[in-house]
């Protein structure tokens, strides 16, 4: 927001004046926020036992969702989509959406077999992306399951090697139309006798299908996850390849830190 400025203040979420620091507003009554998201006209904020909706200027309430535990909240103005469910308590991990303005529950499932092993979720195009990460130095197990975000009908899915030596990660990056993807490097890691290295590159997927439109070449990542621009992905150490051309520039003077997010 150009006037406020969203933050956590003494375990209440609260708007801050962006020219003063001074709070506007605090956001209802939530304490201890796992979340918080300003999304144009409302904010969207989590605790331990729900999903709400506040309005920015006055910290009215707008809506209100029992959930338990929710994690990898994500909202693109139009669907606010979450996964609940207490795992350590025998809980089963559900994925919901609500209506963004209303908080009434569009559709709500259970069934997916990876929602319990979801490191983050990526909104954009009207397509729910749920991204499946190791975090370790195996190919196996990393992909990306992509559903309606209107429906929460499974569209399709991608199980690949991410293009990293150590703490892989299945990225999703949105840009334009366009789903990009890092992929390759150490395949077969589980069996030493198959085990061997692939050329790392960057593929643009479409969205709604998953079929590859191009594929580009890449640098190999340590650590880090890679990162989208306009014009570049950044990837390798570093190694910046042209979206449109495809031409790799690289410069090995900088290195990105292992982060969990990102690294640049």
């Amino acid at each position: 927001s150009d006037k406020l400025l969203f933050a956590v203040l003494k375990y209440r979420p609260v708007a801050l004046h962006a020219a003063t620091g001074e709070v506007a507003v605090e956001l209802g009554d939530l304490v201890k926020p796992t979340t918080l998201i300003h999304a144009g006209n409302r904010v969207i904020a989590a605790d331990a036992e729900s999903v709400r909706a506040f309005a920015p200027e006055s910290g009215k309430e707008l809506w209100n969702v029992p959930a338990a535990d929710s994690r990898n909240v994500i909202t693109d103005g139009n669907v606010t989509t979450f996964i609940q469910g207490r795992l350590r308590r025998g809980d089963m991990a559900e994925v919901v959406a609500v209506d963004a303005e209303t908080g009434k529950v569009k559709w709500q499932r259970t069934d997916f077999t990876w929602l319990s092993r979801t490191t983050r979720t990526v909104l954009a195009k009207g397509q729910l992306v749920f991204e499946v990460s190791t975090f370790n130095d195996d190919d196996e197990g990393n992909g990306i399951h992509v559903v309606s975000a209107e429906t929460g009908e499974h569209q399709w899915s991608k199980h690949y090697a991410p293009g990293m030596n150590h703490r892989r990660q299945a990225r999703a990056m949105f840009l334009e139309d366009d789903l990009w993807i890092l992929h390759g490097g150490k395949v077969n890691t589980a069996d030493k006798t198959k085990r061997e290295r692939v050329p790392v590159q960057i593929s643009a997927l479409d969205p709604f299908t998953g079929k590859t439109r191009v594929t580009y070449p890449a640098g190999l990542t340590h650590c880090f996850p890679p990162v989208a621009t306009a014009n570049f992905m950044f990837a390798g150490e570093l190694d910046m390849t042209n979206l449109k051309t495809g031409e790799t520039i690289a410069n090995r003077i900088t290195k990105a830190n292992c982060s969990r997010e990102n690294g640049w």
